[in-house]
């Protein structure tokens, strides 16, 4: 599995309450820059136990006010799900792709089949980011698609329901990483730095027995000044 190795991780925090835990670190300190983003997500039923993780039925993170995603300044996979289910990451332009990762899912039926882990490519779409997982080193076929949507500087995500094993009889996330590299004018960091010497990012997590979590995640920031 590969985890994302974050560049500002002394400094970055990331936070853990109930059933999930965020960390989310921009790659500039620097307000108004371009700047790539590292992203950890973890799942458990609580977050430590050994108890399968909840489903994830939606996800609503709110960047720091001010983030710019500008997807118009990348070129755009515009293929639609049955496409991608089909041809995997082959099913969107290579110079699409902005960003890669992993995810480790837990099925509930135990060792040898759990953990299933996989690859969790990012593309550009049209106001949205585009996650492709597929097997570890195989571009199809996809197991899973899930698009972003982008609204201003909130991304929403739509998870997928995949069957797997008990109790509740689907394959349920456990763990994602991803990075996104700077690309120009794609992520632009916010305007200003406020007086904290962070961004703040929250995220709202949905599962399928109705429960929910609030979690928030700070990235460091220059609080420059005039001279």
């Amino acid at each position: 599995m590969l985890v994302a190795t974050f560049g500002l991780a002394a400094t970055a925090q990331g936070a853990s309450e109930g059933n999930a835990a965020f960390r989310l670190t921009f790659t500039s300190t620097t307000p108004g820059s371009s700047t790539g983003v590292h992203v950890d997500l973890r799942f458990g039923d609580p977050i430590g136990s050994d108890h399968k993780p909840l489903q994830l039925t939606g996800a609503r993170i709110r960047l720091p006010k001010g983030t710019v995603i500008d997807t118009s300044t990348r070129p755009q996979c515009t293929a639609p799900d049955p496409v991608l289910q089909a041809a995997g990451t082959l099913g969107c332009p290579a110079d699409s792709q902005v960003g890669s990762g992993s995810l480790e899912g837990e099925t509930g039926f135990g060792p040898p089949v759990d953990p299933l882990v996989g690859d969790d490519t990012v593309f550009n779409g049209k106001d949205e980011l585009i996650e492709i997982i597929t097997p570890p080193g195989a571009p199809a076929p996809a197991a899973g698609v899930d698009r972003l949507s982008i609204n201003g500087n909130v991304l929403t995500a739509h998870p997928p329901s995949v069957p797997g094993g008990p109790p509740d009889w689907t394959t349920n996330i456990k763990r994602i990483t991803f990075v996104i590299a700077a690309h120009g004018a794609y992520i632009t960091t916010p305007p200003s730095c406020p007086s904290s010497g962070h961004w703040r990012t929250v995220a709202t997590f949905k599962f399928a027995d109705g429960s929910g979590n609030r979690v928030t995640a700070d990235t460091p920031c220059n609080m420059l000044t005039e001279t």
